[in-house]
């Protein structure tokens, strides 16, 4: 089920994953004499060749390019927020299971193992010996 929602957004993906080659009357209408530009665009190609598509993206100018920005990151978006919620839920059986938590300190659990804030032990219990 899950892959079958990727046919509906095939051909969006298909111009995201390679702009230089896809189809512009493919493309949405808003989009179209954006993509011709950037398809015209020879130092654009090399730099799609060179960097992530992440990178590429975040390298095109608001200016010139808002609508294929906008898109693209609608589109790579989709891949991070699936990611994350997996991720997460993953972490709230394996938290869950480990021992019995209420509803509260799960989601504090919950908040601590999804964030990349790496805690200072020995300031936090400085602090804690003044008081």
């Amino acid at each position: 089920r899950r892959f079958e929602d990727f046919k509906a957004v095939e051909s969006e993906m298909h111009m995201i994953s390679s702009p230089f080659t896809c189809c512009v009357d493919n493309a949405p209408s808003d989009i179209q004499l954006e993509l011709i530009d950037l398809q015209s665009d020879s130092l654009l190609a090399e730099l799609f060749k060179s960097v992530s598509l992440l990178e590429f993206y975040s390298s095109l100018k608001e200016e010139n390019f808002p609508h294929i920005r906008r898109h693209a990151q609608r589109m790579l978006v989709l891949f991070g927020s699936t990611y994350v919620g997996e991720q997460t839920f993953s972490l709230m059986k394996f938290n869950k299971y480990r021992s019995s938590l209420s509803d509260d300190h799960l989601c504090a659990v919950l908040r601590i193992s999804t964030s990349d804030i790496e805690p200072n032990f020995s300031e936090l219990v400085q602090a804690q010996n003044r008081l």
